[in-house]
Order: C-alpha cells, then sequence, then structure tokens
C-alpha cells in the first residue's frame, strides 16, 4: 500500500520532471547552400520542384541526432527549423527530404546489423576450425608452437566474433533507434 509519503514523493518527482518533458530543437538555417547536400540537384534549382529531387545535408541530420542522443527517452521532441529566404512553397519539400533521409539511413543501419550479423557468425565458425584442426592433429602435432598457434587464432576468431557481435552491434543498434525518434518527432519548418 502506498502512503501519503510517497504519493508527495512521486508529486515532486513529476513536478521536476515537467520541464524536460517536451524539448524544442531550433535549427536555423542562413543559406540555401547549407540545407541540400553538396552535389544536390536542389542545390542549384530556382524552383520548388526540383529542389524535391535535391537531399538533404548529412550535417543537418548529424545535428538532429546530436541533440536527440542524450534526451530521456520520456522527453517529447519537437524540431523547429528556420531557413532563410525561402517561402513557405519552398518550405514544404524540406520536412520530406528530412524523413526521406532519414528513411535511408535507417535502412543502412538496419542492413549493417543483419552484416554484422553474418559476420560474426562466420566469424565464430572459423574459430571452431583451428581447435578441431588442432584435436584432429593432436597426435601428430609434436610441437607445441603450432599448438598453441591453432589456439590463439581460435580465440582471436572467436574475440572478434564476440566484438562484432555484442559491441559493434550495439552501436549501429543505438543509431537505430535514435534515427528512429527522429523520425517520430514533429517538424516545424518555418520561413526565417
Amino acid at each position: 500500500m502506498i502512503g501519503k509519503r510517497e504519493i508527495d514523493s512521486f508529486d515532486r518527482i513529476k513536478k521536476e520532471m515537467m520541464p524536460f518533458q517536451k524539448k524544442t530543437v531550433r535549427l536555423f538555417i542562413n543559406d540555401e547552400r547549407d540545407l541540400y547536400g553538396k552535389f544536390s540537384a536542389g542545390l542549384n534549382s530556382g524552383n520548388a520542384a526540383a529542389a524535391q529531387d535535391g537531399e538533404i545535408n548529412a550535417e543537418i541530420i548529424d545535428y538532429l541526432q546530436r541533440e536527440v542522443i542524450d534526451l530521456p527517452a520520456f522527453c517529447s521532441v519537437n524540431f523547429e527549423i528556420r531557413v532563410k529566404g525561402k517561402s513557405g512553397e519552398e518550405l514544404a519539400g524540406i520536412k520530406e527530404l528530412i524523413h526521406t533521409e532519414l528513411n535511408r539511413k535507417i535502412f543502412r543501419a538496419g542492413l549493417n546489423l543483419v552484416k554484422m550479423k553474418h559476420q560474426s557468425i562466420l566469424l565464430a565458425l572459423g574459430a571452431v576450425l583451428p581447435l578441431t584442426a588442432q584435436q584432429i592433429f593432436a597426435q601428430f602435432i609434436t610441437r607445441y608452437a603450432l599448438k598453441e598457434f591453432f589456439l590463439v587464432m581460435a580465440w582471436v576468431f572467436m574475440w572478434k566474433a564476440v566484438e562484432l557481435f555484442f559491441f559493434e552491434r550495439n552501436k549501429i543498434s543505438r543509431e537505430k533507434k535514435t534515427l528512429k525518434r527522429i523520425l517520430a518527432c514533429d517538424f516545424t519548418v518555418l520561413p526565417g
């Protein structure tokens, strides 16, 4: 049973956390060249339709990731992007460009996760081979150095498999979750 003291404590913590539940990340873009990728079709276009074929600058996505990665999971985020010198008609496609780039990055991260999983399985199998060879040829191999070579080689393969599966995949998985979180956020694009 929860007492009055616990309820008061919970209310106090809830009030302290209220300012952190909603965060607005502001991004100011002063030049159109900062908005699109370096070799993007949208950079040299004068109209909004051609700008849709462009790619958003990767630095913008990196900035959004840096701003979101350390926020608590319960904190909702709103992105406010102000672009200087653009009208409302030209700004309509920017949100779509950001979503397209986020979807691309999420897809690439998913592919990398599968690739690392497959590599770690192959490396683990590669670790079994030297151990098997050592056991099979134990009767025939009289040199201590050769036995140890097989053992060390097996450990190297096994450690690389563990490193890929548990550590490297974890980094990419966190990045993928952050990108999905950004994709789910509200975007507001305004003239600057």
